[in-house]
């Protein structure tokens, strides 16, 4: 027989019955496998019961998927396919000997024992695409391997809470759109590779955090994109430069999240931007030298903006002339000795419940002062609930410093009922 879609061609291999060698079925020289593929077991592929069957069914059948799990006998074991034309009967999942002929295992109430087992999934040789894979909480170990062009057309991924999975390996080739792609709080390692997919729909979602031990995303640089609705990257190991500039157009409401990825160095942006943001959370990072974010210049009326933490080291930060958008919370602290201006911001605090922390900036008297008087000048007492905190490691505020009297603009900006707290 032959071993379809797993490598890059079909290979011969040795009768049932008769010991595999994987030195013949993955010979080192003259055949070249995917970077991320195993060694074949020969137990899987040459057992001693001989093959699994040919075909679960009628028909011609090929692997489309397979990965090992450990699911418990306390939950049910629900992996699913979504095939908006195929049919229960075009999909075959083989557990343990057993052949289930649904789109999910949900319907099955299966239980596993919670020992390693292999999952696979079978479709007919003529089986429509497969738009999405819902493989969460499934308790999955190791990678996750999708094979061949039933997944050309994937337009979701979603593989959420498998703490044990460390990876995903797609095709090739991807001549779809993807739209929703979701590995959240799992164990991917590494780099993920993601240059096989070339184009990203409108309202495109992309949420990987929460994977500690995920170093980097490899996105194809000539990928064509539509309007992004969330970038999630936060709660990973990011590790030196980020390469998002393959997003040059966001949704309205739009979100990045990068923070709390210490080793993250460096984002790479689109030459240009368009959207309007209301989530943009760069804190607890890494970064280092000069940061430009003038390139986003407009955020929703509640929007919150996040730059700090103790491992930034930041030499320049630009910002956009004339930002659009006011803030409900706004944190740049740990900027050691840079200076931005909330002149920069058309109407920053002009909500109730706006709040503005600029503590712990190594801010000098005259920053501090002329920040205050800034502040003062583009908002008015018309809102509520307010607060500027500008203590830590900056400097108090006097009446002359840097030729601005920042006392006067504290007791201004209190009349305003605006909460001030300085050194």
């Amino acid at each position: 027989m032959t071993v379809p879609m797993r490598f890059r061609q079909y290979i011969q291999v040795k009768k049932a019955g008769e010991e595999c060698d994987p030195a013949i079925i993955c010979p080192t020289e003259g055949y070249i496998l995917p970077e991320d593929c195993p060694v074949p077991e020969p137990e899987i592929y040459c057992p001693a019961n001989g093959y699994i069957p040919d075909e679960p069914g009628a028909g011609t059948w090929k692997l489309a998927a397979y990965f090992y799990t450990n699911s418990p006998d306390t939950k049910i074991f629900n992996p699913a396919i979504t095939s908006t034309v195929g049919v229960d009967s075009d999909f075959a999942w083989v557990i343990d000997g057993n052949t289930y002929y649904r789109k999910g295992l949900a319907d099955e109430n299966l239980y596993l024992d919670g020992s390693t087992q292999l999952v696979e999934l079978y479709v007919q040789d003529s089986c429509p695409d497969v738009q999405g894979i819902l493989f969460n909480d499934d308790n999955i170990i190791g990678k996750v391997f999708l094979l061949g062009s039933v997944f050309d057309a994937l337009t979701s991924v979603y593989l959420n809470d498998n703490p044990n999975m460390t990876g995903l390996v797609l095709p090739d080739t991807h001549s779809g759109t993807m739209k929703n792609f979701n590995i959240q709080d799992s164990g991917l390692s590494g780099v993920l590779d993601l240059s096989m997919i070339t184009n990203w729909d409108n309202y495109t979602v992309i949420v990987l955090e929460g994977n500690s031990a995920l170093n980097n995303i490899n996105f194809n640089p000539s990928a064509t994109t539509g309007k992004v609705k969330t970038l999630k990257f936060n709660e990973c190991n990011l590790t030196g430069i980020l390469d998002l500039s393959i997003f040059d157009k966001f949704e309205f409401s739009a979100s990045i999240y990068t923070y709390d990825n210490p080793n993250l160095t460096a984002i790479t942006w689109a030459a240009s931007i368009s959207g309007k943001f209301s989530q943009f959370q760069l804190h607890n990072t890494g970064l280092t030298g000069s940061l430009d974010l003038s390139l986003f210049d407009s955020f929703t009326t509640a929007a919150t903006l996040n730059l700090y933490g103790t491992g930034l080291a930041l030499t320049s930060l630009s910002l956009d002339g004339s930002i659009e958008g006011i803030f409900s919370y706004a944190r740049l602290r740990n900027l050691d000795g840079l200076y931005f201006s909330p002149l920069n911001f058309d109407t920053p605090m002009d909500r109730n419940y706006s709040r503005w922390y600029v503590d712990n900036n190594t801010w000098t008297a005259a920053q501090v002062n002329q920040f205050l008087v800034e502040m003062d000048t583009q908002t008015d007492g018309s809102y509520t609930s307010r607060s500027i905190d500008i203590r830590g490691d900056n400097a108090a505020p006097d009446g002359s410093s840097g030729g601005y009297d920042g006392l006067t603009a504290v007791a201004n900006l209190q009349a305003k009922g605006i909460a001030v707290y300085t050194n």
